[in-house]
């Protein structure tokens, strides 16, 4: 496990966890907390950045990631840490929170993502419409049909069509990913389409990047969580959390993970403060939603530090 740190060594500890699933630890998330007396702590997620072996779907669920978040910390010697989680990063916090919740002095999501069937649905929705016919064509496909059924499943089903170039899957996937992460995403743009790359790009290996392989894996499981099991969690941290800061921090214009989520959080959560961006999507990196991010942590940081004074 690659894991980094920065800030106060003997500030309060703070654990930062990317999204994804199949992302990698960034520099944003600790801007958000300079000049804090905090110690920032990040590592990347199995199969992910620069863990080793990159790529590798064996024995990576989320169970495998909570336990690695609590040996990591047990390594560190900490006792308990406050929890930061981004989309996918938000579920794995929810996660580690639910199983040891005595480790945790506060949780900060943004943009959350509960791992459902219905939200990667919803995220895929634009898919058919933007690819088009000849995108599909140009990926081998016989219909512009979804990431997930257009590369099949781990159960051994058959793929749509035997000439489905994964790499270019891949590149489609990607810059789907860019467009929904603009604010409105395509549904703000729905005349947008896929403009296949010309001339079409040569590779040695049909594949897919190493963080769409870590997130189909994911996905295709559907994030390894059993019905009811999120909103199980929810409901125990309610009261588990409920004399610890939480701070909810979302875009209105997101259209990766949908404000709804964190509205029903919110809704459960009534001892959480609750942060909307106007105008933001998805990108924690735009302007506005950075600032409303800084600003949460700063007053996240000040709320764990008067309960442990």
């Amino acid at each position: 496990m690659w894991w980094c740190e920065t800030g106060l060594p003997g500030g309060a500890a703070v654990l930062v966890l990317h999204g994804g699933p199949g992302g990698r630890t960034r520099a944003a998330p600790f801007s958000w907390f300079n000049g804090l007396p905090v110690r920032c702590i990040a590592f990347d997620q199995r199969g992910c950045g620069q863990s080793l072996p990159a790529g590798r779907l064996e024995h990576n669920t989320l169970n495998t990631l909570v336990a690695d978040i609590e040996r990591l910390r047990a390594a560190l010697g900490i006792a308990a840490w406050g929890v930061v989680g981004g989309s996918w990063g938000a579920l794995l916090a929810l996660a580690y929170a639910a199983a040891h919740p005595r480790r945790v002095t506060g949780l900060l999501l943004r943009s959350a993502f509960l791992g459902s069937d219905a939200e990667v649905a919803r995220f895929f929705e634009p898919w058919p419409a933007w690819l088009g016919e000849s995108g599909a064509a140009w990926l081998g496909a016989a219909r512009p049909t979804d990431p997930l059924a257009l590369l099949g499943s781990t159960n051994g089903a058959a793929l749509p069509g035997r000439g489905v170039s994964r790499a270019r899957v891949g590149l489609a996937w990607q810059a789907f990913e860019e467009a929904q992460a603009r604010p409105g995403g395509l549904r703000a743009t729905p005349e947008a389409r896929f403009k296949p790359p010309e001339p079409a790009p040569v590779s040695q290996a049909d594949g897919l990047p190493t963080p769409l392989a870590v997130q189909l894996h994911y996905l295709q499981q559907h994030c390894f969580v059993e019905p009811g099991r999120v909103d199980h969690w929810v409901g125990f941290l309610e009261t588990a959390l409920a004399s610890r800061p939480v701070a909810l921090v979302h875009g209105l214009a997101d259209e990766v993970c949908h404000p709804e989520v964190t509205a029903a959080l919110s809704a459960r959560w009534p001892h959480a403060w609750l942060r909307w961006v106007h105008d933001a999507g998805h990108d924690m990196d735009a302007p506005a939603l950075r600032n409303a991010l800084t600003q949460a942590a700063h007053q996240w940081v000040a709320r764990i530090a008067a309960l442990s004074a």
